[in-house]
């Protein structure tokens, strides 16, 4: 494993999993949509059950939730405990009456979250958990490891937050997520891709950009078989079975980690 560095081995186990999907995402004009939540500080753990191998393509599922600060990576890295926060645009958390209908009834798109301009998750009873599934391989290069042998990883993500609503209610973020490749970015870093289906910024697009890196989990077996590059050509023997996943920077010519961000048009 010493002969591998952090980013080869990422770039090794990232794009792969969502290779030959062959999804986009429709481009939205220059100018023409609006950032209505803002968040960082996500720190995830992948458990993978059925685990991503080095062979083609097959059935896998992810449960991901937060770390606790606990875990470490496969370098023996401590993976910091998630501190997910989100800041909130006034459109949706200041009440707007003259966007209330004719009849007086109030817009409730005005006010999302009980005026709160941020959102936070340090609390006990807060937390992100996302359940996604699909198929894949962690070894592109092999037959059989693109659709329909492969298919997009996608599902479900929720957030509850410490903010609460007049009722007491937690305010929560319910999202319907997919995962594909940036094919423009050199560390091969996935892109997050859905929408908002309950709570705020419904209807919003999720964007992100994630990052995955094995833990020192002993479910990990021969991680390395993922790699094209080893001479002989690995057996196809790795198990694949917990990842740690945070926020990465992307293809946008930036150096900045990119946001967790939900955007209207």
């Amino acid at each position: 494993m010493t002969a591998f560095s952090r980013s080869t081995i990422a770039r090794i186990l990232a794009g792969a999993m969502v290779a030959g999907a062959g999804f986009t995402v429709a481009a939205t004009p220059a100018g023409a949509e609006t950032q209505v939540l803002s968040c960082s500080g996500m720190s995830q753990i992948v458990s993978m059950n059925p685990p991503t191998g080095s062979s083609s393509a097959k059935y896998l599922k992810w449960a991901v939730k937060d770390s606790d600060g606990t875990k470490v990576d496969l370098f023996g890295s401590p993976i910091p405990a998630d501190a997910f926060a989100c800041t909130v645009n006034s459109g949706i958390r200041t009440n707007l009456p003259a966007t209330n209908s004719d009849s007086g009834k109030e817009n409730p798109f005005d006010n999302q979250t009980n005026g709160n301009a941020s959102l936070t998750t340090s609390g006990v009873l807060a937390k992100t958990a996302m359940s996604l599934s699909g198929s894949g391989s962690c070894r592109t290069d092999l037959p059989n490891t693109s659709f329909p042998h492969a298919y997009t990883i996608q599902g479900k993500a929720t957030t509850k937050f410490d903010q609460t609503f007049s009722n007491l209610a937690q305010i929560q973020m319910q999202s319907y997520l997919r995962l594909e490749a940036d094919t423009a970015d050199p560390e091969d870093d996935l892109k997050v891709r859905g929408v908002v289906t309950k709570g705020p910024g419904i209807g919003g697009e999720v964007r992100a950009t994630i990052a995955l890196f094995p833990t020192n989990s002993a479910k990990n077996v021969n991680v390395i078989d993922c790699s094209p590059a080893l001479t002989p050509v690995p057996a196809g023997n790795a198990v694949v079975a917990e990842m740690k996943l945070t926020l990465a920077d992307g293809s946008d010519g930036d150096a900045l980690i990119d946001p967790w961000e939900v955007v209207l048009p």
